[in-house]
């Protein structure tokens, strides 16, 4: 079994890393798979999302696409 774990964030760095250290603080011990969706890919947030990605985890940070886009 395998979880996904979907975070949307838009202009918040300070929470997206707070939640991203989470994670990898108390990593769930089944198999897992992160994805942010980061809404602003302009501000600071995308510093934050790039320096997570190297965990192997997936940044999509193109373009707003919208958070009920970015749940779904």
């Amino acid at each position: 079994m395998t979880i996904h774990i979907v975070i949307v964030n838009y202009r918040t760095p300070d929470d997206l890393e707070q939640c991203l250290m989470s994670l990898m603080d108390h990593e769930p011990t089944i198999r897992y798979k992160v994805t942010v969706y980061n809404n602003d890919p302009t501000g600071r947030d995308m510093e934050v999302a790039d320096r997570f990605a190297t965990s192997g985890w997936h940044v999509i940070n193109d373009e707003n696409i919208g958070y009920a886009r970015a749940c779904n």
